[in-house]
């Protein structure tokens, strides 16, 4: 019966380490073509079949993971999937790494359903497809460390696990924003052409300071 199908998906699916407990999942309605909600639909049965109770969040604001996430209950849920693109995955570790408690919340896994237009990090450590990228969270026998980048800028630390972009390209970055809902996907190169045509020079400081130790910022085991 029902049972021992369960049983025998999760004999399959966790035969290495099980993820077990509730999983905070934020779901972005907006990003990359909208998939966001659709991508969620197609693999949120798996979930339930393996046994873990979501507490699912469409966000509906630019930083609205930051603030689930920042105000979640330290201890509450064993993971966080991410359905969403760059920014909202981006939002989810800048808020684990921006808490109080971040030394113990740090080390939360962070699992990405992609939907975005880029996604970036996605390309490194997951699949595209929505079911690939479900098998790779739910089969939880692998969490690997993630290198994470602080930025301190006039006092204002930001963090970030894809990249940071100053000049030219950071300005691009910051107006496809503006631009997403008129554009979608071609919203960069919009905006790259916009700064192009009104091109104007940058000027500042870039300091690298070498690492002392070994930072609590990671995504997985420590």
């Amino acid at each position: 019966g029902a049972e021992r199908l369960v049983a025998a998906a999760n004999a399959v699916a966790f035969s290495v380490r099980p993820l077990a407990g509730r999983v905070l999942v934020a779901v972005n309605p907006v990003s990359g073509t909208r998939s966001g909600p659709k991508r969620w639909r197609q693999v949120e049965g798996l979930f339930a079949l393996a046994g873990l109770e979501c507490d699912v969040v469409h966000t509906t604001h630019h930083g609205h993971a930051s603030e689930m996430v920042g105000n979640m209950e330290a201890g509450r849920y064993s993971a966080i999937v991410s359905v969403s693109g760059d920014g909202t995955l981006n939002e989810v570790f800048s808020a684990l790494l921006s808490r109080p408690d971040a030394a113990q919340l740090a080390h939360t896994p962070v699992g990405i359903i992609p939907a975005g237009s880029e996604g970036t990090l996605a390309k490194m450590c997951t699949h595209f497809a929505p079911l690939a990228a479900a098998h790779v969270i739910l089969k939880g026998g692998e969490l690997r460390p993630l290198d994470v980048l602080r930025v301190t800028q006039r006092g204002v630390v930001a963090y970030s696990v894809c990249g940071v972009g100053w000049g030219i390209p950071g300005k691009v970055a910051e107006e496809s924003e503006q631009l997403r809902a008129t554009y979608g996907r071609s919203r960069y190169l919009v905006s790259a052409l916009r700064c192009a045509i009104s091109l104007r020079g940058c000027h500042g400081r870039l300091q690298v300071l070498p690492a002392r130790e070994r930072p609590l910022c990671t995504c997985g085991p420590g």
